[in-house]
């Protein structure tokens, strides 16, 4: 049992190291998911029965080759085709948006939209103006953050690191109850399902749009209600958008992903591996490390 308890926290570990990302298009929460398996596999304390039923969900993972023809050469698009496992799992959750509608997620109470981000600015103590600032004057202290979900407040901040917790918690308990893959197309409460969310939520945390009121960066333009959609084109435009490639760009970030590998493969996955991993506190510090 404490093995598999480490498989849940090996699989939030290697997802939370991620540096802020710039774009997070359905391409990208399937490469850097198919990366995170792939450093499970890699790691010597990750179980042999985990590593083989990672295998299963991600047969990619591991394939380098496939993951640079996947970020540079291929378009995924807002509908993409023929995924299947894991893949399409860690794209769900923004699909659920459309599949649910308004239906609450519990315990939360509300739809799917909030559990993807968290205005940082909206958790400002005091009755001030609560709106983005350059400076980061309005970036609240981490001790200002509430623990509990329950706070009014996250309606209309957001809960992602609370949703973080949860999920995390449940992704643990099916392990532990060996429940590993859906039983049906409706079953959500098994662990490959989770292990999907989980990837989706913590990526999503690292950009750094969603960690802001000001989520389309409008605050940067003269005149903001005429302002591009900056979050689109950061999640979208430079990476996945049929018809505007932008090859020199794809490979120049391509050449930087490979070398943070190359350089935490050296360091060594013991090394960065922190005593004991808490799923809210880690989502908390990756938001504001983002909006920084």
């Amino acid at each position: 049992m404490p093995s598999l308890r480490r498989i849940a926290l090996v699989f939030l570990l290697c997802l939370a190291l991620a540096a802020p990302a710039g774009a997070w298009s359905f391409k990208e929460h399937i490469l850097v998911t198919r990366l995170a398996v792939q450093r499970m596999l890699e790691d010597p304390e990750t179980p042999e029965e985990m590593k083989a039923w990672l295998r299963e969900i991600a047969p990619t993972a591991g394939d380098m080759a496939g993951a640079r023809t996947l970020l540079v050469e291929t378009y995924v698009g807002p509908e993409p085709q023929g995924l299947a496992r894991l893949d399409y799992w860690v794209i769900f959750p923004d699909m659920a948006r459309k599949v649910d509608g308004n239906n609450p997620v519990a315990p939360f109470g509300v739809p799917e939209a909030p559990m993807h981000f968290v205005d940082l600015e909206l958790l400002m103590p005091g009755d001030g103006v609560k709106r983005y600032r350059h400076d980061l004057s309005n970036k609240p202290r981490f001790e200002d953050l509430p623990r509990d979900w329950r706070d009014p407040r996250l309606v209309q901040a957001g809960y992602l690191p609370w949703r973080v917790e949860q999920v995390y918690g449940e992704l643990v308990r099916a392990i532990r109850e060996e429940r590993y893959a859906p039983a049906d197309k409706t079953d959500r409460d098994n662990a490959m399902v989770l292990a999907g969310y989980l990837a989706h939520y913590l990526a999503d945390n690292t950009q750094p749009q969603h960690a802001t009121i000001d989520f389309r960066s409008h605050a940067y333009f003269a005149i903001p209600r005429r302002a591009p959609d900056v979050h689109g084109m950061l999640e979208y435009g430079m990476l996945d958008w049929e018809g505007h490639d932008f090859p020199e760009l794809r490979e120049a970030l391509w050449q930087k992903l490979t070398a943070e590998l190359e350089r935490l493969n050296a360091v060594g996955q013991a090394a960065t591996r922190p005593a004991r991993i808490d799923p809210w506190t880690s989502s908390v510090r990756v938001s504001f490390a983002a909006y920084d």
